[in-house]
């Protein structure tokens, strides 16, 4: 059994089953009554979400299939400024060697800082994913944290922390489930609302590219 999450549009992430993210190839559609995202394969596919969001852009901030450090670091300048997320094959990904971008853009520098004041805290890209939801309401700056040390967090003025591997020495806010799908529901009920997009629980590599989807929601 397939076991999925929904991202919902003003952005919350609900799990469900026997269906699969619109961003995949491999979509379970037995009813035919979803619209599909989806590429070749997981970079065609973020080209895909990109081109169904963005109409007019001048900057894209590029993460890495290879390193989670630089995609969480693209993501939080997506959400900052507004602009795609762009899925690299790796650290030496550039616009230069990324097909589908529309010409004459610019990549942002990701060592740059944000404008974000509130945080989220993960230690998994699944409860990353989970986190979108929060992460796009409050524009949220996500923590990839090792779940043992938390940083210092005193220049932010909400803090949540979404899964369970995180040890929450600071006694901000919790939210985590006995698995990735119930802390998914968790969080998407206490904080999403409208309706949403479904990814699959099991292939982060195409469900993160829904931040695209969600940034201008």
């Amino acid at each position: 059994m397939k076991i999925n999450m929904i991202i919902p549009v003003l952005v919350s992430i609900l799990i469900s089953q026997s269906v699969m993210f619109s961003g995949a190839t491999n979509v379970e559609n037995k009813e035919d009554t979803l619209s599909r995202i989806y590429g070749e394969n997981r970079y065609e596919t973020n080209i895909a979400t990109i081109n169904s969001s963005f109409g007019d852009y001048s900057q894209v901030a590029i993460g890495s299939n290879s390193d989670n450090i630089q995609t969480v670091k693209a993501i939080n300048h997506s959400i900052d400024k507004s602009i795609p997320f762009v899925l690299g094959k790796n650290n030496n990904s550039n616009l230069s060697n990324i097909s589908g971008i529309k010409s004459g853009v610019s990549s942002v520098d990701l060592n740059s800082s944000t404008n974000l004041r509130n945080a989220v805290i993960v230690n998994h890209m699944s409860d990353l994913i989970t986190a979108l939801t929060y992460v796009t309401k409050y524009k949220a700056e996500i923590i990839f944290n090792d779940g043992t040390n938390l940083p210092n967090m005193s220049k932010y003025n909400k803090v949540l922390i979404v899964g369970g591997r995180v040890k929450n020495t600071m006694g901000y806010e919790q939210v985590s489930g006995k698995d990735r799908y119930e802390t998914n529901r968790l969080v998407n009920s206490k904080y999403g609302t409208g309706h949403g997009y479904l990814v699959s629980g099991e292939n982060t590599a195409d469900a993160i590219s829904c931040v695209n989807m969600v940034i201008n929601k």
